[in-house]
């Protein structure tokens, strides 16, 4: 395995291991949730909204730093193909991780799985579909 494809594969693993600390606090929530532990508190209507704004938010931010990361990363003739992945990668990753992160703790405050629990379900569908792509980006 020569460097180009180390760094890939090092970049996928973060990409996985953000997902996987997503779903692990998801299922932290929902055990939570389903058991009774943590009281439901009246948050009101705008948080809730406003995870679902940001879920929404998060997707065409992430392409968009997605392209941006991958063009200004190809005007580098001197950086390798890995390079190039991992900087168009990463930005877009945190990007949709936060939007999952704050739409499952408002879950966790409100107790209500909709619209937060369903609203984390966009920005992490994409960001496993830009997982299971970045080894492709040249």
């Amino acid at each position: 395995m020569n460097q180009t494809d180390r760094s890939v594969h090092g970049v996928r693993i973060l990409q996985f291991a953000m997902l996987l600390g997503v779903v692990v606090f998801a299922g932290v929530i929902l055990y939570l949730t389903l058991s009774g532990t943590l009281p439901e508190s009246d948050v009101g209507p705008v948080l809730p909204w406003l995870g679902v704004g940001f879920a929404v938010l998060s997707v065409p931010l992430a392409v968009l730093a997605r392209v941006v990361g991958q063009r200004s990363a190809k005007q580098n003739p001197n950086m390798a193909a890995a390079e190039r992945a991992a900087r168009a990668a990463i930005v877009p990753a945190a990007i949709l991780e936060s939007a999952m992160l704050f739409n499952l703790v408002v879950w966790m405050i409100s107790g209500s799985q909709v619209p937060n629990a369903v609203a984390a379900v966009l920005p992490f569908a994409v960001a496993l579909a830009f997982a299971l792509q970045s080894g492709h980006d040249g």
